[in-house]
């Protein structure tokens, strides 16, 4: 494996500063270090200018991180071959 595919595996699996995660609706996943905690499937809203995480089984209730924005980002995980 060559050196520039390690470095971009390596890219793709590790955190990130906030500053340079996609802000077009993309999900990731955020890390807020102030909580210690980490949200997956997290979007930012751009249309509100906040990054968001939809909390499951309740359609159309979310969490819009005002207060604690996240300080950490990374890509999600591709699915697993043949889904």
């Amino acid at each position: 494996m060559s050196n520039k595919i390690i470095d971009e595996v390596n890219r793709a699996n590790s955190w990130q500063t906030i500053e340079s995660a996609p802000k077009d609706g993309t999900l990731v996943d955020i890390y807020i270090m102030s909580l210690g905690e980490r949200y997956t499937d997290s979007y930012y809203a751009k249309d509100e200018g906040v990054w968001c995480w939809d909390i499951d089984g309740l359609e159309g209730k979310r969490i819009a991180f005002t207060a604690t924005p996240p300080t950490h980002w990374m890509p999600l995980p591709k699915p697993p071959e043949g889904t």
